[in-house]
């Protein structure tokens, strides 16, 4: 409540629907009743009329922490941070969060897959039809995670492959290999008839059905585990590598765009917010705040180029122009 009276709103999740992340904004009745917004809040509970969802601008829910899964409180500005760096730091990191050591409430990585796979295999659940409300439920959410994951990672891939271009070859062996992800996640809803069971929920209560959608979700899960050694193989050949560069008083007399094309090998572009960040690589190259190879007595544009050895620099600038590298 503190938070919200200073005018800070405050993340959740949970509170209306599934735990995913939400928004109070407001309370009632000294805290009893939350205020916030959810894209959950279409939804109306005929149990209690005292909890009220209106689907255009607000929820209101009584007792709602005892739905939350967690809280995020927001705390004082902090500085920008540089989209390219941000991107490029998510993808180095996907074998990092596949590998995270579970905790008493979360896995992560193939283990989750194992564990979803494995609650198929609790008969206890599935004996009759109303026993399928709560596994249905956490079925549901596991389908929803990835299904959504899937839905937008070929957008993130695309803003990736623009702000990144010295990682084309890895994006590129990411969406492939995520493509197989889908393929998989495409079977798991093909063989229980939708996503949501939606040819017939009764299936489930069949333990040969239960067992193959098991083998179904772990073969999901492989696949999924597929990325993170995709991004882990790359790395490990050596090819966290930049482009680097010096700079004379010739190259101060190049426009923007020449400059930014000849360091690196790409056109500006269009796109006010892709070009923002594009400067701002550019910038901190030319500003010395990424790795600078400096030649001595070289009065001309001169540019290196890693070769993935550790210590080993290749020179780039007797080379004609059209022979400078579009990525490293």
């Amino acid at each position: 409540m503190n938070s919200i009276d200073r005018g800070v709103p405050v993340l959740t999740f949970g509170i209306v629907g599934p735990p995913t992340c939400s928004i109070i904004y407001g309370y009632d009745e000294n805290g009893d009743v939350l205020i916030g917004w959810s894209q959950f809040t279409d939804e109306q509970n005929p149990d209690d009329p005292t909890d009220a969802y209106f689907a255009e601008n607000y929820f209101l829910k009584r007792n709602g922490l005892d739905k939350s899964e967690a809280l995020i409180f927001i705390g004082n500005k902090k500085s920008p941070l540089n989209i390219v760096e941000s991107v490029r730091t998510s993808i180095k990191n996907i074998p990092k969060y596949a590998n995270l050591s579970a905790t008493d409430r979360v896995v992560f990585g193939k283990a989750a897959f194992e564990s979803w796979a494995d609650s198929l295999s609790d008969d206890t659940c599935f004996k009759e039809e109303n026993d399928l409300i709560s596994p249905l439920d956490t079925y549901g959410s596991c389908v929803v995670q990835i299904a959504t994951n899937m839905h937008y990672i070929q957008r993130y891939l695309s803003m990736a492959t623009e702000l990144c271009p010295d990682m084309i070859p890895l994006i590129q062996e990411l969406e492939n290999t995520y493509q197989r992800v889908k393929d998989a996640l495409k079977k798991v809803s093909d063989f229980q008839g939708g996503y949501f069971f939606d040819a017939d929920k009764n299936a489930l209560l069949q333990k040969d059905f239960r067992e193959t959608l098991a083998d179904l979700i772990r073969e999901l899960g492989s696949c999924y585990m597929d990325v993170a050694g995709v991004v882990e193989k790359y790395f490990a050949k050596g090819n966290n590598r930049r482009i680097y560069f010096t700079y004379s008083s010739r190259l101060r007399r190049l426009n923007k765009n020449e400059v930014f094309e000849r360091v690196m090998g790409f056109p500006l572009s269009s796109r006010k917010d892709v070009l923002a960040s594009q400067k701002h690589c550019l910038r901190e190259c030319l500003c010395g705040r990424t790795n600078i190879a400096c030649q001595n007595g070289n009065r001309r544009f001169a540019v290196f180029q890693s070769c993935g050895e550790q210590g080993r620099v290749a020179p780039l600038c007797n080379l004609p122009d059209e022979a400078l590298p579009h990525t490293p």
